[in-house]
Order: C-alpha cells, then sequence, then structure tokens
C-alpha cells in the first residue's frame, strides 16, 4: 500500500509531502506522476527554495517547503501543494485499499 503524508502548518497550508512504498501499477503510476509534477512544477514555474529528497529505485519521495512550514506565505507553492492534495485524494477516492492518505500538523512551538 502506497503511503501518503501531507504535512501541514498551523494555518493548515500543506507546506510537504511524503510518499512511501508501492501499490498496484496504475496506481503507483499516478500517485507517481502526481508527485514528481509538484516538485517539477515548483522548481520550473517558482523560484521558490525547497527541499527534495527521493529513491532512486521509487518507493520514496519527500518534499518540503521551509518558508510555509513556519508559517510563511507563497501563493504559487500552496496552489501547486493544494492540487497535489486534490489529485492525490481523488486517487484515494477509487483506490481506497491501496493507498493511504495522513495529515499531519506542524506545531513550531
Amino acid at each position: 500500500m502506497i503511503a501518503v503524508k501531507l504535512f501541514k502548518n498551523g494555518r493548515g497550508d500543506i507546506y510537504g509531502y511524503e510518499i512511501k512504498n508501492h501499490g498496484k501499477r496504475v496506481v503507483c503510476a499516478a500517485v507517481s506522476i502526481l508527485a514528481q509534477n509538484a516538485v517539477n512544477s515548483v522548481e520550473r514555474l517558482t523560484e521558490e527554495k525547497f527541499v527534495c529528497e527521493y529513491d532512486n529505485s521509487g518507493g520514496y519521495m519527500f518534499f518540503e517547503h521551509p518558508i510555509l512550514k513556519e508559517g510563511g506565505e507563497s501563493h504559487d507553492v500552496t496552489l501547486l501543494l493544494d492540487s497535489l492534495s486534490l489529485g492525490l485524494y481523488g486517487i484515494h477516492d477509487g483506490y481506497k485499499n491501496e493507498i493511504a492518505i495522513t495529515e499531519v500538523y506542524y506545531d513550531k512551538d
């Protein structure tokens, strides 16, 4: 089962995500494309700094936007991460047994 963590700041804005494991081919491919597209979009469509880690063999990706994590603002990155979330929840609606999504809130205090 694919395990997704969506990291949210105190305002409830997504500031990052972690994706682990593999699932059925179609689900795994869809999740991978969404996750990679989010990183590529932030990199190419914004000038924002971010952290991204991944396993070349697949099955793991981590993304974090430090400014959003600390409660700052970035309209463009927020929009792109909300789009990722929308897509992931759409996949979850159709394949509940293949993908689990958890929302994790960051409390800097």
